[in-house]
């Protein structure tokens, strides 16, 4: 196998987010397997390793396209911080909506506090 491959096979096991020994574990291919995958020093991927790329989201004819392996992490990555943006928002519109709350409270306890003194 070309390095080429290797390193997309190794690119595309981190951008899963896993470590060789996890991505075994998930695959049911031995961590050292895939080590020599990623290294180069085995002349062909197995298919089970192919299968879980492919169930885990990985376009398989990318491992072999030179340029798609970076395109798929770029846009991965794009949508990572446009998540993170999101749960970022979401607890801006939280926070508003205690602040909001919490002023409501407040002028009810005041509107009481009035009325009390007429």
């Amino acid at each position: 196998m070309n390095s080429t491959i290797a390193n997309k096979l190794k690119e595309a096991r981190l951008l899963l987010g896993e470590n060789q020994k996890d991505a075994g574990l998930n695959s049911g291919i031995h961590q050292n397997t895939i080590s020599l995958m990623e290294a180069g020093k085995r002349k062909e991927i197995t298919l089970d390793y192919l299968i879980y790329l492919h169930n885990r989201g990985i376009d398989i004819n990318s491992i072999l396209d030179e340029n798609q392996v970076t395109k798929t992490i770029e846009k991965n990555l794009e949508i990572s911080a446009l998540q993170k943006r999101i749960v970022e928002q979401e607890e801006m519109i939280q926070l508003l909506r205690d602040a909001v709350e919490l002023r409501n409270r407040k002028i009810k306890e005041l509107s009481s506090q009035q009325l009390m003194n007429v």
